[in-house]
């Protein structure tokens, strides 16, 4: 038998009684979403930033594939390198990040 279990940062697992191991099945951003962003020549995924976190987005599945978190800070903007291979963000402290994809 399985239950349901809703966490405050946005995910929802489910919880198996017989070795009560949680499961992520659903995961959301837990505040407005502040910038959508495509690579070039693909739809399969997108990428979206909110605070403290940028995340990945199968775009068929809606499964998110990657979570990239910057505690105490607010992602305003995000956008992908040409090549795929890099997250290109900016946020709130004034810096530009960058973080490499290793996910596809």
């Amino acid at each position: 038998s399985m239950w349901y279990q809703r966490r405050v940062r946005g995910n929802i697992y489910r919880i198996n009684f017989s070795d009560f191991k949680p499961t992520c099945i659903n995961s959301c951003h837990y505040s407005g979403v502040l910038d959508v962003g495509f690579p070039d020549s693909c739809s399969e995924l997108f990428a979206t930033c909110s605070k403290e976190n940028i995340r990945v987005w199968v775009t068929d599945t809606s499964n998110e594939v990657l979570r990239i978190t910057v505690p105490n800070m607010t992602c305003h903007g995000v956008c992908f390198m040409r090549d795929g291979k890099s997250i290109i963000s900016a946020w709130d402290d004034g810096k530009i990040r960058a973080f490499k994809t290793a996910v596809w």
